[in-house]
């Protein structure tokens, strides 16, 4: 059987209205931001480009698109992202979680692929913004972007989902630690014991 492709899609659209100046482009751990998030999926897929307004992300040499919808948050760079792939199956990761890595992300992918959104799950929350999508998902996306309903958790009601459970513990924390705030980024998270 034929290895599905799949295009990796880093959001990096934000306002970072909390951090106070592009986060993507902050450093983190001795590199941008937004290079965690392509270093995590650069192994695991065919295409890969990166979801953002601002034109500076270009020196990371990889594609640059705006958003096609301004001003929508992460719906709209996903949106965007599902409209501008070449691939059926694409992978979804903000630029404010650096812990997420390729190992997980490849664990997402062996999720059974019958459904439109692959999503990993722990403490009851899930995280849209690490996931896989059909691009069918696209077209409903856009429905409800024009509808102004822009909050993802909700956006998933409308899709065939599956789970990947993650341990609820403090590492799972750790891996999807959202980073906002320059506190955040100052002094560097270090990993919690297991």
């Amino acid at each position: 059987m034929k290895k599905p492709a799949y295009t990796g899609i880093v959001l990096a659209g934000g306002k970072s209205s909390r951090m106070g100046s592009d986060k993507g482009l902050l450093q983190y751990n001795g590199k941008c931001m937004v290079e965690h998030a392509l270093n995590a999926l650069k192994p695991v897929v065919d295409e890969l480009f990166i979801v953002a307004n601002n034109p500076a992300y270009t020196r990371f040499s990889y594609p640059v698109y705006a958003d096609i919808l301004p001003d929508c948050g992460p719906m709209g760079g996903i949106f965007t992202g599902l409209s501008l792939s070449k691939h059926s199956e694409n992978i979804i990761l903000s630029c404010d979680i650096p812990h997420v890595d390729s190992s997980l992300i490849s664990r997402l992918l062996d999720v059974k692929r019958d459904a439109q959104v692959r999503v990993p799950r722990h403490h009851e929350k899930v995280e849209p913004l690490c996931a896989v999508y059909h691009k069918s998902c696209a077209e409903t996306l856009k429905q409800l972007l024009h509808k102004k309903e822009l909050k993802m958790k909700n956006a998933l009601s409308h899709f065939r989902v599956v789970y990947l459970d993650l341990p609820s513990d403090a590492h799972t924390e750790w891996i999807f630690k959202n980073l906002n705030f320059p506190s955040d980024i100052h002094p560097t998270i270090e990993l919690p014991c297991k």
